[in-house]
């Protein structure tokens, strides 16, 4: 992202980030597959015990 913002002439990195790095739902969900499928148990909300 450094260098877009450098090439792009951006001051800041935030304006780099907010103009050009969004994500689509095709996207979005494809990566929550991936994720599932590499730690499908692993990384599910589990219930804190009480106390």
């Amino acid at each position: 992202m450094k260098a877009i913002q450098q090439r792009l002439g951006h001051s800041k990195h935030q304006t780099t980030a907010d103009i050009y790095a969004h994500i689509t739902k095709k996207v979005s969900r494809d990566t929550a597959e991936k994720f599932d499928k590499f730690a499908p148990q692993n990384f599910r909300p589990q219930s804190v015990p009480k106390s």
